[in-house]
């Protein structure tokens, strides 16, 4: 995130993509920026890198919307079952957020 903020490139027209490894720092930046993430939870699950912390981004004002990736990663490309999933990942959580 540094580098994207250090060139001029965080800001509200950046959509950054998966983001499973940002910690507070970088969560507060993107915030800052006024970005926007997209989450690819059946990609991530396959892939194996992690899974995006959807409910602190959430909680910290960032939109976040969902994406599929593409056939490679993820034979379905369904929408519908991508938020499942999503919302299997991140159950705890995200059952935690108010409005």
């Amino acid at each position: 995130m540094r580098f994207l903020d250090s060139h001029g490139l965080l800001g509200s027209r950046l959509l950054l993509g998966h983001c499973v490894h940002v910690d507070a720092a970088n969560i507060r930046m993107i915030c800052r920026a006024g970005a926007s993430i997209s989450t690819q939870p059946v990609s991530n699950r396959v892939l194996g890198p992690g899974i995006a912390p959807v409910s602190a981004f959430l909680q910290a004002g960032i939109n976040v919307d969902i994406g599929t990736d593409d056939a490679n990663c993820n034979d379905a490309c369904d929408v519908l079952s991508d938020l499942k999933t999503l919302g299997w990942c991140n159950a705890p959580s995200i059952a935690t957020l108010r409005p």
